[in-house]
């Protein structure tokens, strides 16, 4: 049995062997007949590519490039689902209702005509720390996993303009249209309210554990307090101990740091991380490079067409089928 077993092993070795070798000659012969077809045609594969070359050359072009900037906003967590919507919204605007659009983002109309589109992805906090660590730009995040933790007080947002490299109008822009909004303001207000409310009640805190601390350190060393000790039943009087009031005025002052970083970040219903967009453009080689190389694959497939196109207008114009 054993040696039944090691051949049909060699056997299985073999027969794989012999299929990647036939795999590989399919590949040469299919190369060399490619090669074949490109030099009999050559006027259709170079027409084809010098085409996609074009293409290339006039999509990078500075008038018809399509730029994009990465950024990412921030806000009171309250009115995410009413950022997300206004985002929609604003793109179905740029289509249907250019004039509400322009007046919206208050830009001139030459320069709206140079929008194309605002996508938002989700802010992933791998560690739960209240800490952007990645964009999600794949749209991948669950917003109910726990693991990746979706926050609710920012979004990545990715712009898009044609022929134009300057985001910053577009930046001031959505701001001034969440500021228009009155809804998302009554909202915002409400919440940076509540943020202003939540600071002076640690201010309030930090200031009678003060008091507290102050109290037990200085009057509170002349007091005494019973010990009682059940294992042998004695009662005995000592000092009463000094009460440490440390890790609750640590966990009051991160809790206001928190929240006064938040309420000076947040001056309007949008906020932007950063002035300076950062703009991600590919080189014209790449493009050139990817076009030169698809208007081959398309130049020798219309060659092959255009060999083939007696049999192919006969299988066409054949009824019996």
């Amino acid at each position: 049995m054993e040696e039944k077993r090691e051949m049909n092993l060699f056997d299985l070795i073999i027969a794989a062997f012999n299929g990647i070798k036939s795999l590989f000659v399919w590949i040469i012969k299919l190369c060399c007949q490619t090669f074949r077809l490109s030099l009999q045609y050559f006027w259709i594969v170079g027409l084809v590519m010098a085409i996609f070359i074009f293409a290339a050359f006039y999509i990078t072009s500075s008038k018809e490039r399509i730029y994009k900037s990465n950024t990412m906003i921030t806000f009171s967590k309250e009115i995410k689902p009413l950022v997300i919507n206004e985002l929609i919204a604003i793109n179905t605007m740029r289509c249907f209702d250019f004039n509400r659009f322009t007046e919206l983002m208050n830009l001139p109309p030459d320069k709206a005509l140079k929008f194309k589109e605002v996508r938002f992805y989700q802010v992933i906090d791998y560690l739960n720390d209240s800490t952007a660590d990645a964009i999600d730009f794949l749209n991948r995040a669950n917003m109910a996993d726990t693991l990746n933790r979706c926050m609710p007080d920012r979004l990545g947002i990715r712009i898009y303009l044609k022929g134009d490299a300057d985001f910053r109008p577009f930046y001031q822009g959505l701001t001034h249209c969440f500021n228009q909004n009155k809804d998302i303001a009554r909202v915002d207000s409400a919440s940076k309210a509540m943020i202003a409310e939540r600071i002076a009640f640690c201010n309030r805190e930090l200031e009678r554990l003060d008091k507290f601390s102050d109290y037990d350190y200085f009057e509170g060393s002349n007091r005494e307090a019973m010990r009682f000790s059940s294992k042998k039943g004695d009662v005995t009087i000592e000092p009463a101990r000094k009460q440490l009031y440390y890790i609750d005025m640590r966990d009051l002052l991160k809790e206001k740091n928190y929240l006064t970083n938040l309420a000076v970040a947040n001056k309007n219903v949008i906020n932007f991380l950063s002035e300076n967009p950062t703009i991600n453009i590919r080189a014209r080689w790449q493009f050139v490079v990817v076009f030169a190389a698809a208007g081959y694959v398309f130049g020798v497939l219309f060659a092959l067409i255009f060999k083939r196109r007696k049999s192919i207008w006969q299988y066409l114009k054949d009824k019996d089928y």
